[in-house]
Order: structure tokens, then C-alpha cells, then sequence
């Protein structure tokens, strides 16, 4: 465990002692970052099972939900208040651990906030985001708000061997230095830079950054017009190329204007708003 998320397990762990843990955390930080390894050890805790079946996932008052790239939607917000209004089974409390929270829709993360606003003593949220921007402020307000931190570069780049033996240092170093050193959201970069969909959406990226760079606006739209079909696969992959080579690229400075395009962006494609409709919010760059 880095410094950096030993120092977030040592302040939610003395909470659980004290008695102190907030109903709700939100751990924030890349794939492979430790947030679900630190979010079940606090559910350990706060369990109280000599067996650490948290641990494993195997505890009847622990639920673990993991929709992966699908979207939360509104009923699954209302089916998690329903199970969340139940009983503990064994220990004293429940604990529930809501993964890849970024993707849940703004009418799940309202349902989700009424939740969050009941009065329910017995109950622990842990929401895992791989974007907190993504979030409604109105559910990070009720949050104690945690930052997960990448390995040292060996141990991240140890990672990265085994899991791709025949990719070259080069590849891996650049995937790793692509995302900020964390070695899961750097599995990813190889992974879809190998497909073609991956390729297709770094070339889409490439260019329409060039175009923003450049203030070629018409040259942007040409661009555009040519991918305005996509799905919101597609769409997502796009947003995770274009930010990571806006937001990473150390030869420009941060464009804090991109940032929140992308971000909100970001909100509508978890909406599963169409992408023309999306890609249309770039007019707003341009605008003084």
C-alpha cells in the first residue's frame, strides 16, 4: 500500500474504531488505484467478523455491486434503497460498497442521494469513483471524501510485465506515464490500444485536440461531423483518450476549459445521451 492510501486507510479505520466512521465515503482514484481493497477492509472492520469474510466478499451483510462499464440507472438506485431499508443478518450493521459510481446516471444519483439522506444508523455506504467530477455535487456534499495514490514506478511497472510479457519497456513506461503511474488504468491503455476501437478512438482524440490547440474551429467540426454516430462505448473511450492526452501532456499547460467540457460531457454520456448531442458542446470552447 502507498504512503499516500495508508494514510487514507489509517484515518477511516481509527473513525471505525472511534465510532466516528460518516455513513457515507467516497474513495476516488484510477483502476488499480486500492479502492476496493480499502473499502473492504473497512467493511471488515466495521463487521466485526473474526473470519474476515469481507474480505473474501462473503459476508451476508456486506453487498458489493459492480455493474463494470453499464450504467446505473434509476431503478437500480431504487432497488439498493429497498435492500438497504433491511435487517442486518449477522453483525450489527450492513455495508455496501457501490462500485464505478462515476457511471450512474444524474436520476440514479438523486435517488441515490435520498438514500443517503435517510435515517438509517445501521448502514455504511462506500462509493468507489473512478471520476469524482462525474458525481452531483449534491452527493460528494454528503461524503467524507478520500483520494487513493498510485504504487512506486517498479512495483507499477512489475505489474504491467506480467500482465502484458510481450509488450516492450518502452509501451509500458509510456501506458504507465499516460496514467499518472497507476498500473490498472495503464492495463487499459495497452489493452484498448491493441484493439481497433482503441486505435480509432486515439486517432479521434489525436485530431480533435489538435484542432482545439490550433482554434480551427472549422477544421473541428470537420472532424466531428466524421464520428458522430458513435455509441456510448465508443464515446466514453474517446473522453478517456482525449483527456488523457489533455490533461498529461507536459508540453502544453493545463486547459481548464477542456476540463469541464469533458467532465460534462462525461455526465451526459453516463445519461446515455447520443453522442452528436454531446460532441455538439464543443461549440463552447470557442466561445470567448
Amino acid at each position: 500500500m502507498t504512503p499516500a492510501n495508508e494514510a487514507s486507510r489509517r484515518v477511516l479505520l481509527d473513525a471505525v474504531r472511534a465510532g466516528k466512521l460518516a455513513r457515507t465515503v467516497l474513495l476516488s482514484g484510477p483502476a488499480g488505484s486500492g479502492k476496493l481493497s480499502l473499502a473492504l477492509e473497512c467493511a471488515d472492520a466495521l463487521l466485526g467478523d473474526p473470519h474476515h469474510r469481507a474480505l473474501r466478499r462473503e459476508h451476508p451483510d456486506l453487498v458489493v455491486a459492480d455493474f463494470g462499464d453499464a450504467a446505473y440507472k434509476v431503478g437500480d438506485a431504487r432497488a439498493l434503497r429497498v435492500e438497504a431499508a433491511k435487517s442486518p443478518t449477522e453483525a450489527d450493521v450492513r455495508v455496501f460498497v457501490l462500485r464505478h459510481t462515476q457511471n450512474m446516471t444524474a436520476e440514479a444519483q438523486n435517488a441515490l442521494l435520498k438514500l443517503l439522506e435517510e435515517p438509517l444508523p445501521a448502514v455504511y455506504f462506500f462509493l468507489l469513483c473512478e471520476n469524482e467530477s462525474a458525481m452531483l455535487g449534491t452527493v460528494r456534499s454528503r461524503c467524507l471524501k478520500l483520494g487513493t495514490q498510485p504504487p512506486d514506478a517498479e512495483t507499477a511497472l512489475s505489474s504491467l510485465r506480467t500482465r502484458f510479457p510481450d509488450a516492450d519497456e518502452a509501451s509500458l513506461a509510456l501506458a504507465l506515464q499516460e496514467a499518472d503511474g497507476y498500473p490498472g488504468t495503464a492495463a487499459e491503455i495497452l489493452s484498448q490500444s491493441a484493439s481497433d476501437d482503441g486505435r480509432a478512438a486515439a486517432q479521434f482524440a489525436s485530431d480533435v485536440l489538435h484542432c482545439l490547440r490550433a482554434r480551427d474551429e472549422l477544421g473541428l467540426w470537420r472532424v466531428l461531423l466524421s464520428r458522430d454516430k458513435m455509441s456510448r462505448e465508443e464515446t466514453a473511450a474517446f473522453l478517456d483518450a482525449l483527456e488523457r492526452r489533455a490533461l498529461r501532456d507536459s508540453s502544453a499547460a493545463p486547459d481548464a476549459r477542456l476540463c469541464m467540457l469533458i467532465a460534462e460531457m462525461r455526465e451526459l454520456c453516463s445519461a446515455n445521451v447520443h453522442s452528436s448531442h454531446i460532441l455538439g458542446l464543443f461549440s463552447q470552447y470557442f466561445v470567448s
